[in-house]
């Protein structure tokens, strides 16, 4: 059997896409709002006000971001641990993150899903804690591939049949 090693991460993209979603906010709904106040007869803010379902759809797609989430993840499996991290970007850093750390012989199964209406999946473990105890962990992954996915699985595959032969 091959060594188990994964490393996955999409800290680059969610950061990327979280920097994108400022950019948007400022230009479609912050800066309008202080043409307005500011240049109460311009040109430009007779088109924004005569215009304002660009303000709407903005306003409902930021809604949208914040509402689902956009989430950080980082998954270290070596050949005896496996500890992954998940939590949003902005309001992960104030908030208490999903963290996982432990031995493979505690994993028992695994599955992804699918969220409707969004981007992000949901990989979930259940764990055996103590004998016929067991917990369930969901770590929420945003812009998650279909290529990773399946790197993924099939890391965890080996290791719960790798733990299925030797338990």
């Amino acid at each position: 059997m091959k060594k188990i090693n994964l490393r996955s991460s999409n800290k680059d993209i969610s950061v990327l896409f979280t920097i994108l979603l400022i950019l948007f906010s400022f230009l479609f709904l912050i800066f309008p709002l202080i043409f307005i106040k500011i240049f109460p007869q311009s040109l430009l803010v007779n088109y924004i006000v005569s215009n304002n379902y660009l303000f709407y759809f903005s306003f409902i797609l930021l809604l949208y971001f914040v509402v689902t989430g956009i989430y950080y993840y980082k998954l270290k499996i070596d050949p005896y641990i496996i500890q992954m991290t998940s939590h949003r970007t902005i309001t992960g850093n104030f908030y208490n993150k999903e963290n996982l750390d432990i031995p493979h012989s505690m994993l028992k199964k695994y599955s992804f899903f699918s969220r409707p209406f969004s981007f992000n999946k949901t990989l979930m473990l259940k764990i055996e804690i103590s004998k016929n105890k067991y917990i369930a962990k969901r770590f929420n992954m945003s812009i998650l591939t279909k290529k990773e996915q399946n790197r993924i699985s099939k890391i965890l595959d080996q290791i719960i049949e790798k733990e299925k032969k030797n338990g």
